[in-house]
């Protein structure tokens, strides 16, 4: 691997052939930034982590096309299937991982895992994520800020400290709780969500206490069959996000990819039924390509993606009475097909952006060797 093969030119260098060294690294991390004009040589090893079962459509295609754009830089890719990984730690020597029966061997990981109330093993996703990161696997957006926009309070809560607009949210996690907070927040319509839900799974609207009182039942009903008999557990005991309903924006919202701090493409989503109050794509909404966008919509999202630390995400925003406002934040946000027709497409400028950190965190950890 390329980073593993950085360090050893360091550590098997003695003072006087440091020289040497230091150029033969300047030469490797030169070829790696070559990728956008080329094939890339030697080529970056890229995991693409993803959960047991990635059955999702919007899923498979957006491993298509980052695959395919490593592919065309001259990477190497494998997806990894996080219920195959393990990790082992040991006093006596380095940290491994393990795919199956071979040794895990990885430069960057790109995280696509999602939706913990449907798959919670992606707890496990999770961990393995961070073990990547703690033997020296670059990450397109790092472990913490990744888990922290799976949640949609702990998302909320960055957005607050940052003075992101956003949809005013409420935490509980009874049904008691529920109808306190919805009590306080004066709500008559209310959308309740899971706290790691994704694809408009977990989302659910209560035009009533009466519906309220439904929808709590069928999240404590309905995601707990799917969890695995070996896991107890109830999604409503970790907490659900109470917001109210935007009437005025019903079934319509913005998704913007945010890549790098600015914003590289956007779409408006429609729900597919005039009764539909969710948009998204893998509920059958429809998607359509905008260039001219919103008021405020690019800094408010530009600012949502920095505020959370992200170097890749989608931004939804929602338009409301008090103007845009973030509606969640997805860190495994789709490469969808409307991107494609840009030169590069918008998964050829992910892998750019991968390498580039690559190339970064190789430079710092060199640097610190040379400290040493």
């Amino acid at each position: 691997m390329l980073i593993s093969r950085l360090q050893t030119t360091y550590y098997q260098s003695d003072k006087s052939g440091l020289t040497k060294a230091h150029s033969k690294f300047k030469s490797l991390i030169s070829s790696v930034t070559q990728s956008r004009f080329g094939k890339a040589h030697p080529p970056l090893s890229i995991g693409i982590l993803v959960q047991g079962q990635h059955d999702s459509t919007w899923q498979s295609d957006t491993i298509r096309r980052l695959r395919s754009a490593a592919i065309r830089a001259g990477h190497k890719v494998q997806i990894i299937k996080s219920d195959k990984c393990q990790a082992l730690y040991s006093t006596t020597s380095q940290p491994k991982l393990y795919y199956d029966e071979n040794l895990l061997k990885l430069d960057a990981v790109i995280p696509l895992f999602v939706n913990f109330a449907e798959y919670p093993s992606n707890n496990h996703a999770a961990n393995i994520l961070k073990a990547m990161e703690n033997t020296g696997v670059v990450s397109l957006n790092t472990s913490n800020n990744y888990l922290t926009c799976l949640d949609k309070f702990q998302t909320t809560m960055v957005l607050h400290q940052n003075k992101v607009p956003f949809i005013s949210s409420g935490l509980a996690n009874t049904p008691e709780g529920v109808r306190q907070i919805t009590a306080r927040m004066r709500l008559k319509d209310t959308v309740i969500k899971i706290l790691s839900s994704g694809q408009g799974k977990g989302v659910f609207r209560g035009q009533a206490i009466e519906k309220t009182n439904a929808i709590l039942h069928q999240i404590s009903t309905r995601f707990q069959s799917l969890i695995s008999p070996l896991i107890q557990s109830n999604p409503l005991e970790k907490g659900v996000l109470i917001q109210p309903t935007v009437t005025e924006s019903l079934g319509t919202d913005y998704r913007y990819n945010v890549l790098d701090g600015k914003v590289v493409g956007a779409y408006v989503r429609s729900a597919v039924k005039k009764e539909e109050f969710r948009a998204s794509i893998s509920l059958g909404g429809s998607l359509k390509r905008i260039y001219n966008y919103p008021k405020g919509h690019q800094k408010i999202a530009e600012n949502a993606a920095k505020a959370c630390r992200m170097g890749f995400v989608g931004v939804d925003i929602i338009e409301t009475e008090n103007g845009p406002a973030i509606l969640e934040l997805n860190p495994a946000g789709a490469v969808n097909a409307v991107f494609e027709s840009d030169k590069p497409t918008l998964s050829d400028r992910i892998i750019q952006y991968l390498e580039q950190k690559v190339v970064h965190q190789a430079k710092a950890r060199m640097k610190n060797t040379t400290h040493q």
